[in-house]
């Protein structure tokens, strides 16, 4: 039987990352057995638009996220998904307006919840950036090897205790660093061809 498209992968042009985004992906997720949350699977596929990966090579690196699943071939569902929210961390990390958001939960959620979602996004960005050693994460230049190194360690954030407006202002500083970081550690990549070798080997793929 025919079936409509879910709107949460419409025409990538039109998504944004807004209050329904998360809850809505992080469903589509768990029912598709996928044990990434949301925020994890949007720092996965940002780290993996960082090494030059995009929608349109999703063969290529689709295993990162289905390889619990037993398969290599995701569902129709989970494929658009992938390849909506690829092609939108591609074009805002394009952007000339800065426009690339780290995808957290609403900020009327729980801190905690907020906090650990943050974790897992890093841990998300460190796994696709590493994905199939395509590039040398070493020969990053200095700031951008710099930032990728505090976003290992903000991988191990955990909630506070102290005042909960101060944990606020230090979670919404902490996301703000992360959105620099990434455009720094993109155009690390781009600018100094780091990806060079992984764009004609896909290049030659039929």
């Amino acid at each position: 039987c025919c079936h409509s498209k879910d709107p949460l992968m419409e025409d990538p042009i039109h998504l944004d990352l807004g209050e329904e985004f998360y809850p809505r992906l992080q469903e589509l997720l768990e029912t598709q057995g996928i044990l990434l949350g949301a925020a994890e699977f949007h720092g996965c596929l940002t780290g993996l638009a960082c090494t030059g990966q995009d929608e349109h090579s999703i063969v290529r690196w689709r295993r990162v996220i289905v390889s619990e699943l037993g398969q290599d071939q995701p569902s129709e569902t989970l494929q658009d998904a992938m390849t909506g929210v690829m092609a939108l961390i591609q074009r805002d990390l394009r952007s000339s307006s800065f426009e690339f958001q780290i995808l957290l939960p609403a900020e009327t959620s729980d801190l905690v919840d907020r906090t650990q979602a943050l974790a897992e996004w890093c841990t998300g960005f460190c796994t696709g950036l590493a994905f199939d050693a395509l590039i040398e994460l070493d020969a990053l230049e200095p700031d951008a090897g710099e930032a990728l190194a505090d976003i290992g360690r903000i991988a191990g954030a955990e909630p506070g205790h102290g005042d909960p407006e101060d944990q606020e202002k230090d979670l919404f500083e902490l996301e703000e660093y992360l959105r620099i970081s990434t455009q720094l550690i993109y155009e690390a990549v781009k600018t100094s061809g780091l990806n060079s070798t992984h764009q004609r080997v896909e290049s030659s793929v039929p």
